[in-house]
């Protein structure tokens, strides 16, 4: 079965390269620009994993995590960031705590990527 991940980032070089790695790797994606958009995202979609940056305007991140651990419990969350070595790491840390399931700091290489979601998907 093909997962449904959800992107969210509001960079659209980042959202689109990592939107591209998804498909060609066999996942079905979606995506959003923040995390006010992709409440109704999520909303309009079965979504199996989010991926969501943490540092984006409107709505953080942070918020975004805890608004789907709030309203959907189950779903699988990967936090990802690149603000910088020591916020990017305390941001992704926090994430953990609020109920991401895994985190990344970017810049990271595709396949480390592809590699933590199909652990997170078993």
């Amino acid at each position: 079965m093909t997962a449904n991940i959800l992107l969210i980032d509001d960079d659209m070089l980042v959202r689109s390269t990592l939107e591209d790695t998804l498909s060609t790797a066999g996942f079905n994606v979606v995506t959003a620009s923040n995390g006010a958009d992709a409440e109704g995202v999520f909303q309009g979609n079965l979504v199996d994993l989010v991926i969501t940056d943490i540092m984006m305007p409107q709505v953080n991140g942070i918020e975004t995590i805890r608004r789907l651990r709030e309203r959907h419990g189950t779903v699988k969350i990967l936090a990802i960031s690149g603000g910088g070595p020591n916020l990017g790491t305390g941001l992704l840390d926090l994430a953990r705590k609020i109920g991401a399931d895994r985190s990344l700091p970017k810049p990271f290489m595709p396949n480390d990527l592809l590699s933590t979601i199909r652990e997170m998907l078993n």
